[in-house]
């Protein structure tokens, strides 16, 4: 009968300890697959366009380059070309760095160039260069991706018609 008792503490100290394992490997899942989904999902968005779609030329021969990430959606021209939309993310399991650039024409004799960089620690950045004539307004943020369903978000504008604040301004 001693044998018969030992195996019943036994069977229920194995139960116990299985139930103890479960609990642990569930509530790591918890803590563990939120903070990998978030990580998968982690992407950039961006969006370029002109300052004065009715006035400034419209954007042609769009080429986008990555040297980090993937394309989710490849640069494409918006409307009859007055924007420029993307979409890139991580190349990881886990996610990981953006960065690249999307180039176009604006205009006859002007060439823009669009920059952005998603690291997967730090802070996100943007720019934008142009060859040839001038622009007269540039300017382009970044978001910071703040959580699952809330990408970064790059966004750049562009002119070449210049704005008058004041009649000394011109």
């Amino acid at each position: 009968m001693k044998k018969i008792d030992m195996n019943g503490s036994c069977t229920v100290h194995n139960k116990t300890t299985k139930l103890a394992v479960l609990f642990a490997i569930v509530g790591a899942m918890m803590v563990v697959v939120p903070m990998l989904i978030e990580q998968v999902n982690a992407r950039t968005v961006g969006y370029a366009q002109s300052d004065r779609i009715y006035s400034d030329p419209h954007f042609t021969n769009v080429i986008g380059k990555l040297t980090a990430g993937k394309w989710i959606h490849q640069p494409r021209l918006l409307g009859t070309g007055w924007g420029i939309g993307w979409e890139t993310a991580g190349s990881g399991v886990f996610g990981g760095d953006e960065k690249g650039t999307v180039e176009a024409d604006f205009g006859p004799g002007r060439h823009v160039i669009f920059f952005f960089s998603n690291p997967s620690k730090g802070r996100n950045t943007c720019s934008i260069e142009n060859t040839g004539t001038p622009l007269t307004h540039k300017e382009c943020t970044i978001t910071q991706h703040s959580g699952l369903y809330d990408p970064a978000q790059a966004k750049y504008i562009v002119s070449t018609i210049r704005t008058c604040h004041s009649p000394r301004s011109c």
